[in-house]
């Protein structure tokens, strides 16, 4: 059990190292590509320092809302969505520059809010509404792109191409992670085998009266707890109370449940983020009148058995 413990705990620490890492890794990249326009603008357009510098402090306070909440992919995909018409359409110079390429912080945060939204979104109607989002963010460069000359259909394949990146990329992380949960569970620690009471372990020769006495008294224990477990009726199937009607996320959740999973490994399962399983989790107890998880696990285990 304590070996079991063990494992779960370094894999919740490895989900958790992964989690931070999918979050810094995209802030900084933001907030270096911000950073990188503002010179570029600023050295291009002198004139434009005021507007310029604003479009900057803006873009980095978008960069740090989806830091503070990866777990709200559709807002920020909307607030994305929003900066980028704004810092493409009202500017003529910062059009310009978004069509040489000079602000990479548009097409960057669209690909890190497609790969946040497709990698975290709880259910269908939030995938749809943040897409919806996306793309109307994408038309500012391609409205910008065809405004400069370029054919409308390289247009629309050159402003997709963000948005696209970032969800193949969420997907490939989704492939990832659940190949990675079905070889865990293929080549996970082997059940721990039950010393027999009747076994007594021998102190050596030295051994203090007092850790003799210990041993003596735990051995007794063990054999009383063998003997009344032997005793006791077996459970009969046909006596198990029948398992209410649960819609069918809830059912599958309480499956995994009674299988001792963590929520980061339920939530990969079904691809979900460990926010909502820890809902469903905490409305599953409530529902059944648990204190705990252990408890809900028990209760689950005899009906999935």
């Amino acid at each position: 059990m304590r070996e079991s413990h063990t494992t779960s705990t370094a894999k919740d620490a490895d989900v958790g190292t992964r989690v931070d890492r999918e979050r810094t890794w995209p802030a900084l990249g933001l907030t270096v590509a911000a950073l990188l326009s503002l010179v570029i603008g600023l050295v291009a357009f002198p004139t434009a320092a005021p507007i310029l510098i604003a479009m900057t402090v803006v873009h980095l306070a978008v960069t740090t809302l989806g830091y503070l909440t990866p777990h709200r992919p559709v807002l920020w995909a909307v607030v994305v969505a929003v900066v980028s018409l704004a810092s493409t359409l009202l500017d003529p110079r910062v059009s310009e520059l978004v069509y040489s390429g000079a602000v990479p912080w548009i097409a960057l945060a669209i690909a890190m809010a497609a790969l946040n939204l497709y990698r975290r979104a709880d259910d269908w109607l939030a995938i749809s509404m943040g897409t919806c989002a996306l793309v109307l963010g994408s038309v500012s460069i391609v409205a910008v792109s065809i405004r400069e000359g370029t054919p409308p259909t390289q247009a629309v394949l050159a402003g997709s191409v963000p948005f696209l990146l970032g969800m193949l990329i969420a997907m490939q992380l989704h492939l990832h992670d659940a190949r990675t949960d079905r070889v865990g569970r293929q080549h996970g620690p082997a059940a721990t085998v039950a010393t027999p009471a009747t076994h007594r372990p021998h102190p050596g020769p030295g051994a203090p009266e007092a850790a003799q006495r210990a041993i003596d008294t735990l051995t007794r224990r063990l054999e009383e707890l063998a003997a009344t477990a032997a005793h006791m009726p077996r459970d009969d199937p046909h006596d198990r109370p029948a398992m209410p009607d649960l819609p069918d996320r809830e059912r599958e959740i309480l499956r995994l449940v009674s299988t001792g999973a963590s929520n980061a490994a339920i939530a990969r399962n079904l691809y979900l983020s460990e926010a909502t399983v820890k809902q469903y989790v905490s409305r599953l107890m409530r529902r059944f009148e648990r204190e705990n998880r252990t408890q809900l696990a028990l209760l689950a285990a005899r009906w999935f058995e």
